[in-house]
């Protein structure tokens, strides 16, 4: 084979290899694209097979099995929650039911909630990639940094009441679904409910007897 046509091979071949990975692209898109340096934790974790608005409760106690109390030092209460986790409390939101959403959905996973054990800090964090929003809640004060794709990081904006967490610290990660696929499901809902037919119930009139 002459070194011409032995060239001509060869770049054929790298010629059908980027091909195929340029099209296998968009197949390994990644959900959370935004996650910082310092804490890529979706790709390894086995919640990941939970998905927003897809996952049942049955789906959950599958993987991660039944919950537990957790205590909620900010609320003062208990709530449902997965402590196995060697560095989070893991707690899973479903969707409850509301105007906007369809039936279809409540009682599916909306968010997993990922709560540090120990003190996390992101002083210096770059969220040029998210939005962000502070509020307050139980005289502690907080900001919630939120992004497209359903990733959010909410951060202490002062000292923890009990002193255990400081400026900058996490408070918590929440991975949820993106804004594309809660506005599909409104827009869907909208138009059900637009062509959905109003049954009218009438109370059967009575009789007059003579």
């Amino acid at each position: 084979m002459s070194i011409v046509l032995r060239f001509a091979v060869l770049t054929l071949c790298v010629f059908a290899l980027v091909t195929a990975a340029t099209r296998q692209s968009p197949e390994r898109q990644v959900a959370y694209p935004n996650e910082l340096p310092n804490l890529k934790i979706y790709e390894h974790a086995k919640w990941k097979t939970l998905k927003p608005y897809v996952s049942t409760f049955d789906d959950i106690q599958k993987l991660l099995g039944k919950p537990v109390p957790v205590y909620d030092e900010l609320l003062h209460t208990f709530f449902a929650g997965y402590q196995d986790d060697p560095d989070w409390i893991i707690v899973i939101d479903v969707v409850d039911r509301n105007a906007e959403l369809p039936d279809s959905v409540v009682g599916r996973v909306l968010t997993i909630e990922l709560y540090p054990k120990n003190r996390v800090s992101l002083v210096g964090a770059d969220f040029s990639a998210f939005r962000g929003a502070t509020y307050s809640a139980n005289q502690e004060v907080f900001t919630s940094y939120y992004d497209r794709f359903g990733l959010r990081y909410v951060v202490y904006e002062k000292e923890s009441a009990d002193r255990r967490f400081q400026v900058g610290d996490l408070k918590r990660i929440d991975y949820g679904p993106s804004d594309a696929e809660t506005e599909r499901l409104k827009r869907e809902n909208s138009a059900r409910r637009k062509f959905q037919p109003v049954v009218q119930i009438v109370a059967p009139s009575r009789i007059q007897r003579p």
